[in-house]
């Protein structure tokens, strides 16, 4: 007996089938409900909790993970082939998830967010080093000093620092001019 090849609307619905039956042998639910529902907490994320957010997007990548395997199938054997072996997928699964999800979290940032927004930008910072390269050519004052003048020339132009920025911007001059 030849292979037969599936048309797409077979195909999708082979899939879609499938999908459903993995979907309540998993616990995951119905695949267009969770769409929805998904689709939904994107457009209003705000209102929702971000563990249901959390849960919802979970499931919404394991459907279209199924579906992508799925869809390589080209032939009605390929396609029983890989719907013979979703099922031994329902042990492996929550594995795979709890390993993204560790994944994921590191990718987070930390709990205290960011940290403060740094005072000066680069081209401010250029310009401070500028200025401490010049004032240290006439040797007019000593380093401290330097940053000193440097610091209050900032402030009187709107941008409050202290002396402590201005010495920390002429310490990272390497990576400024890199």
């Amino acid at each position: 007996m030849a292979k037969r090849k599936l048309t797409r609307r077979e195909k999708e619905t082979r899939i879609r089938e499938a999908l459903a039956e993995v979907a309540s042998t998993i616990g995951l639910g119905d695949p267009a409900m969770v769409k929805k529902q998904f689709q939904a907490f994107l457009s209003k994320p705000s209102r929702h909790k971000p563990e249901e957010l959390l849960s919802l997007a979970a499931r919404d990548t394991a459907y279209k993970m199924f579906k992508r395997v799925l869809d390589q199938c080209r032939t009605e054997k390929q396609l029983e082939k890989m719907l013979a072996t979703i099922p031994s997928l329902k042990t492996q699964l929550p594995i795979l998830f709890r390993k993204g999800l560790e994944e994921m979290k590191k990718s987070l940032p930390r709990h205290g967010g960011p940290g403060r927004g740094e005072t000066l930008n680069r081209a401010q910072k250029l310009d401070a080093c500028e200025q401490i390269a010049s004032m240290q050519k006439t040797k007019a004052a000593t380093l401290p000093d330097t940053f000193e003048a440097v610091a209050e020339a900032f402030t009187q132009k709107g941008t409050p620092v202290s002396a402590r920025t201005i010495k920390r911007a002429w310490q990272q001059r390497a990576l400024l001019y890199a």
